[in-house]
């Protein structure tokens, strides 16, 4: 559905004036691709099919099932989904929740000392020991400026240390992004509260002869010929309903740019005040509470990718460990979560999410050097914005490179998100792409998966659904050959995928038709394959 910023350009403007087991899918060649529109059954499931026996570039998960898993036996792998809270008890979900046997549920004791009472099934670090939670956090960007700007707002950076430098260059950034947001997004609500108080006076004015519920396109034409004075009104109605918009809609949208400017953008606003610790320590670890399943209603992404790392044949177990509301995440969330995934089991850390900012960004490399010395893999999205992270003056995070684009950790993996055409529309289009900083990519376009909401499962696209279908097949692969290291997972996974080299659409303001071959937009150049992953497990199982 089209947002209000849309309709604030249209409607005002009109308002106002064939192989065996082991054989390999080759990485690269002239593939055939489904040129029809697919089926229900291949659009529910396309992000599994193959390349070559279904001609649909998803990463073969069917194929590896049915050729080489059938009658393996495997082990249990525990995935940690840093994310929203999760409806625990979502049919595709409830069995495959991980439990910490260490745990009494609900004695209000800590018994296994490690510091979180009662997480007999992870923990939400955004909340208290009341059992708040809150919805709505601060971006990044509006963080660095509050915790900076009496260091900053005044300062000749001309006499600066070089540290001192890094630091006011995102402190500036920072600023001009709060700053250029701020208008941006008053703009909108400004408008957007005309365009609502002008499509109530129409419905107002249109009332004695049609309510909003029965309005149809016959019978706004014909309304409009028996009453030409009314066409003002009735021209702005039209515009809205061709929409499949309400005025209920239209008012949660605005909702969603006024939180935008009181939340997200407001360096007054204090997103810590409920939790009650101080982010800006790491050592202040005493705080959130073990309700994971609250406010799934409004935050569904966690239930959206968790089920994606789940199949119904495999023993992967979730353990959700809230960091993500409205809002960014905090680094120190994201420190403590990994820590947390690492002491408690798990093998695989799925984090679908990224920002443009980082406050305490050593605290996140450190914890991700813990997980690479015990030998557990991180996984997270490249974001959706279209752009190319190897630009110097774009940034992500969390990442694996410091500030000389050195490696920092050998157990990370950022990926990009694909779609089902094989065309130049491969890429998902606002997905993040880039040669250094992307290592790979996987089906985020349209994938079917499970929802919070009444209707249960819906699609979805970008990169954070991208990201868990990586997670399973790195989990899988530690189900099925658990003396793996982590290094030679991730080895496995950019050296087993796909290469597609044809010519894929990524514009840019100065060359909005650009084309760049595929292979070109990640380190590895590829969509990750589950079955070239098993084979290549298998021969290197051979060598251990």
């Amino acid at each position: 559905m089209k947002s209000i910023v849309f309709y604030l350009v249209l409607i005002l403007s009109i308002f106002y004036s064939c192989k065996t087991a082991k054989d390999l899918i080759p990485v690269s060649e002239p593939y055939h691709s489904k040129n029809k529109k697919l089926s229900l059954q291949e659009k529910e499931s396309w992000s599994s099919l193959d390349i070559v026996e279904d001609t649909i570039p998803g990463i073969s998960l069917n194929k590896t099932y049915n050729l080489i898993l059938k009658n393996k036996k495997s082990n249990q792998v525990i995935v940690a989904l840093l994310d929203n809270v999760i409806k625990k008890d979502h049919e595709a979900l409830e069995n495959h929740i991980w439990v910490n046997t260490k745990e009494m549920p609900n004695n209000g004791k800590d018994d296994d000392a490690n510091g979180y009472i009662d997480d007999t099934h992870g923990w939400n670090f955004l909340g208290n020991n009341k059992g708040e939670n809150i919805v709505y956090a601060n971006y990044e960007a509006t963080r660095f400026v509050r915790y900076y700007d009496e260091r900053f707002k005044n300062i000749d950076s001309v006499n600066m240390s070089n540290n001192d430098k890094e630091i006011y260059y995102h402190y500036k950034r920072a600023k001009e992004y709060i700053e250029k947001e701020l208008k941006i997004t008053q703009d909108i609500v400004d408008g957007g509260i005309g365009l609502i108080t002008n499509y109530k006076d129409a419905l107002k004015e249109v009332s004695p002869y049609v309510l909003e519920k029965d309005i149809s396109r016959s019978l706004l034409d014909s309304l409009v010929n028996e009453k030409p004075d009314l066409s003002q009104s009735i021209t702005l109605i039209s515009q809205i309903y061709a929409a499949d918009l309400s005025l209920k809609e239209l008012e949660i949208d605005l909702k969603s740019y006024k939180n935008k400017i009181n939340y997200y953008l407001n360096v007054d606003y204090d997103d810590r005040e409920v939790i009650g610790d101080n982010s800006n320590d790491i050592n202040d670890v005493i705080y959130g509470n073990n309700l994971i399943s609250e406010n799934t209603e409004k935050l569904s992404h966690g239930t959206y990718t968790s089920r994606l790392i789940l199949g119904a044949k495999d023993e992967i177990l979730i353990m959700p460990l809230a960091i993500s509301v409205y809002g960014d995440e905090q680094d120190k969330d994201i420190a403590l979560a990994i820590k947390y995934a690492v002491d408690n089991g798990a093998k695989v850390i799925n984090i679908s999410s990224g920002k443009s900012f980082s406050l305490h960004e050593n605290w996140v490399d450190e914890s991700m050097k813990y997980a690479e010395d015990h030998d557990v893999l991180v996984i997270t999205s490249a974001s959706n914005k279209g752009s190319n992270l190897d630009d110097e003056n774009i940034f992500n995070y969390p990442n694996d490179t410091d500030i000389k684009d050195n490696e920092i950790v050998a157990n990370f993996i950022k990926v990009g998100a694909s779609t089902y055409t094989l065309s130049e529309n491969l890429k998902s289009k606002n997905s993040n792409y880039g040669k250094r900083e992307v290592d790979i990519f996987a089906p985020g376009h349209e994938i079917y998966t499970a929802s919070p909401h009444t209707e249960k499962y819906k699609y979805l696209s970008g990169t954070s659904l991208a990201a868990p279908l990586v997670s399973k097949v790195a989990a899988l692969l530690f189900s099925y050959y658990p003396t793996l290291t982590a290094a030679e997972v991730k080895q496995i996974i950019m050296d087993s995928g796909v290469e597609y080299a044809i010519p894929v659409a990524v514009p840019t303001e100065e060359n909005p038709d650009q084309l760049i071959p595929f292979n070109e937009l990640s380190k590895s150049g590829k969509i990750i394959n589950a079955y070239n992953a098993f084979i290549m497990a298998e021969q290197m199982m051979r060598k251990h």
